[in-house]
């Protein structure tokens, strides 16, 4: 931790420096490849900004269901921790199927190598996995501003926009708001 939070606010500045890094030039690929240090999971953070996404599509998809955004957190916060217990649950099954005991000041060979499957492999294949996921959804950029387009035309915000201050739809929304106070 102590690396980390050394290593930290030198990220930025270290990544600038190696030419030829995609992404660097919109300075869009340093906030990813600088949380690695910290133990910040990028994928995480991404499938956090695809769920306004998510939202809008399927209220354009469905115009009579209206104010699901709860429901759809929810849903992401629901199965994120279920599926932290999952892993939990999994780990420890593995370890005790190993012949894990706490205490212990060696190990046998199967607990050694679940444990490494446990740290390396197992995540990293998962990871490849959500990767292969991720390449699959049909909201591109393209696609995104489409449905902004579509929810100003109906005069309905966007998830996304919600909390944008700066925005000129949020700003329209607001004088509209003041307007009819």
């Amino acid at each position: 931790m102590l690396v980390s939070d050394t290593f930290w606010p030198c990220c930025p500045w270290l990544l600038q420096q190696i030419p030829g890094l995609p992404g660097l030039s919109s300075g869009v690929a340093v906030p990813h490849v600088s949380s690695g240090p910290r133990g910040i999971s990028t994928a995480a953070a991404r499938c956090q900004s695809m769920l306004p996404d998510a939202v809008d599509d399927f209220r354009l998809r469905n115009p009579g269901a209206t104010n699901l955004e709860a429901l759809f957190y929810s849903f992401y916060v629901f199965f994120n921790k279920f599926a932290g217990g999952l892993a939990v649950g999994i780990s420890t099954l593995t370890l005790h199927f190993a012949g894990y005991r706490a205490g212990d000041c060696t190990h046998k060979p199967s607990v050694v190598l679940a444990l490494r499957l446990l740290m390396a492999p197992v995540p990293i294949g998962l990871l490849l996995l959500a990767v292969i996921i991720f390449c699959t959804y049909p909201i591109d950029e393209e696609r995104r501003k489409e449905m902004r387009r579509e929810m100003e035309a109906i005069g309905a915000p966007s998830a996304a926009c919600v909390t944008c201050l700066h925005c000129p739809f949020a700003i329209s929304l607001k004088k509209r708001e003041a307007q009819s106070i």
